[in-house]
């Protein structure tokens, strides 16, 4: 297990980790309690989970846009199966979930990467 931190409430869990890494602009005591200290890296790091977290976003979005097109092609095949849809109205809200899966997987285009700083500060 491995715990990355720069606080003083970091410490005691980076003692008790299998690896600790400190980014060096922390507490002496964090950076003592570390067996990995990154000296500059510290944005690298940020950038990192900020790359952890979207690629868990995009995740939760790809198994959105599967439920929803499941879930409507399923809606669509009962009502065809029991004679209450016609062929153009099936057309039609095959076309329209294909819309509405392609809207939805472009809202990561939208989103703003966490922990992201301005390079131009550092």
């Amino acid at each position: 297990v491995g715990m990355l931190g720069d606080g003083l409430n970091d410490g005691p869990a980076m003692a008790a980790a299998d690896v600790g890494i400190a980014i060096s602009c922390g507490l002496q005591l964090t950076v003592d309690a570390a067996d990995v200290v990154v000296n500059k890296g510290g944005q690298l790091l940020l950038r990192l989970a900020g790359a952890v977290a979207m690629a868990k976003r995009g995740r939760r979005l790809v198994l959105q846009n599967l439920a929803l097109a499941m879930a409507i092609k399923l809606l669509v095949m009962m009502l065809a199966a029991s004679g209450h849809l016609s062929l153009s109205m099936g057309i039609f809200t095959d076309t329209g979930s294909l819309f509405l899966v392609l809207m939805n997987g472009l809202r990561p285009l939208t989103w703003r990467v966490p922990f992201a700083r301005d390079s131009a500060a550092t």
